[in-house]
């Protein structure tokens, strides 16, 4: 008897690593109870050639409490990826020297094809005296089958508010440009 083995092709499984912009750190001066960071990244693929098995997201900060042993603070940080809250942290107030801790999230369920936005909160307990975090860092890993999902960040803030004012004056100009046709037409 004869057997005769046939290999299934597989498709390699890719596994591509993204910095998300978060600030270096977030840091709440005084009695301020919370401070927000957002970013974002335009994550697009094609279902027909591109399979995202897996969207993990992986952070990690310091906490920091510049008025220990005096006037201690507890901090939390919460993360947000498109407005679903994904984990979070706590730094208790009587750290000394508060630890560096991570969040691994799989956050396939809450990612879209486009934009995504991630949203980080620092939260603290009242005190005279500063406290956050710092050495903050986020990565997205992409885990697929098939062609490489394209990432970009979005585009600067700014254009956000330049967008809008700025068709809106090229349709004024339209505007304009055509009463002067229409003016010069009529009269001639």
């Amino acid at each position: 008897m004869h057997l005769k083995l046939v290999h299934a092709q597989e498709e390699e499984k890719n596994i591509k690593r993204y910095r998300i912009a978060f600030p270096p750190e977030l840091i709440l001066a005084g009695s301020q109870g919370t401070k927000v960071a957002e970013a974002g990244l335009d994550v697009t693929w094609d279902e027909r050639y591109t399979t995202l098995q897996q969207a993990l997201l992986v952070f990690s900060a310091h906490g920091r409490n510049d008025g220990w042993p005096a006037f201690p603070r507890s901090v939390e940080a919460r993360l947000y990826v498109n407005d679903f809250l994904v984990g979070t942290r706590g730094w208790p107030g009587y750290w000394a020297a508060c630890a560096t801790q991570t969040i691994d999230a799989n956050v396939g369920a809450y990612f879209i094809s486009g934009r995504n936005r991630f949203r980080l909160e620092v939260v603290g307990s009242w005190g005279p005296l500063a406290a956050g975090i710092d050495g903050i860092s986020g990565d997205l890993e992409l885990q697929f089958l098939g062609k490489e999902p394209t990432v970009k960040p979005p585009p600067p803030e700014w254009f956000e508010y330049v967008k809008w004012p700025l068709v809106g004056l090229g349709v004024v100009a339209a505007l304009f440009i055509g009463l002067k046709v229409f003016e010069a037409v009529k009269r001639s």
